[in-house]
């Protein structure tokens, strides 16, 4: 049938799934829903850009900004830098940020990257176990403080090859052992926490300082 649901577009699609990596399905996954949800929603924002609200955007929404051209990708970054300011010191929910570096490194990114994935331009935090090239590695363990990542791990250069900006770490309990994340704090309620081993990663999100 030529009208097919969303349901038979997505177990069309699944047929070539099996091939893949889980992080390579992971970013496949995505691309079938912005594949098959063929809309648009309206613009958010008639304001400049400086008066935008990071922590209200979604992936979708910038997407859709980008392509309105109502805000660029440094823009975008410096909006989400003043979003950290105001707010990572009572949510500690990411390691080693330094802003200045954050913004040299997209600086680098917006002249060097030529990706035309789904992930174009959207800037992505991950887990302070996962390694950045460049980046350190601790895994909020003082056996690894210092340590210095060698090369980018396999999610990160997918996530890279799909246009995504990777330059973020966030918290996580001592090499993913254990349900606390110290000292990141609940966005919702800064008396909690907000679980483990991925705190800092659900605080960031959850917060808005991160998109993902």
């Amino acid at each position: 049938m030529e009208n097919n649901t969303f349901e038979e577009e997505i177990r069309t699609k699944d047929s070539a799934d099996e091939s893949l990596s889980q992080s390579e399905k992971l970013l496949h996954d995505i691309s079938k829903v912005f594949d098959v949800a063929d809309y648009k929603i309206p613009p958010l924002f008639k304001t400049s850009w400086a008066n935008m609200n990071f922590e209200t955007l979604t992936i979708k929404d910038v997407k859709n900004l980008y392509e309105e051209n109502s805000i660029n990708f440094i823009e975008l970054v410096k909006l989400q830098i003043d979003f950290i300011k105001k707010n990572e010191k009572k949510v500690l929910s990411l390691v080693n940020f330094d802003e200045d570096l954050y913004l040299l490194k997209a600086s680098e990114f917006n002249s060097e990257s030529k990706a035309k994935g789904i992930l174009k331009n959207i800037p992505i935090g991950v887990k302070d176990l996962i390694d950045i090239n460049g980046m350190t590695t601790e895994a909020n363990s003082k056996s690894l403080r210092g340590n210095i990542a060698r090369e980018d791990a396999d999610i990160v250069i997918n996530l890279k090859k799909s246009g995504a900006f990777v330059a973020m770490k966030t918290n996580t309990h001592e090499y993913a052992y254990g349900a606390v994340s110290p000292p990141t704090r609940n966005p919702w309620d800064l008396s909690k926490i907000p679980g483990g081993s991925s705190g800092g990663s659900a605080a960031a999100t959850s917060s808005g300082i991160c998109l993902a």
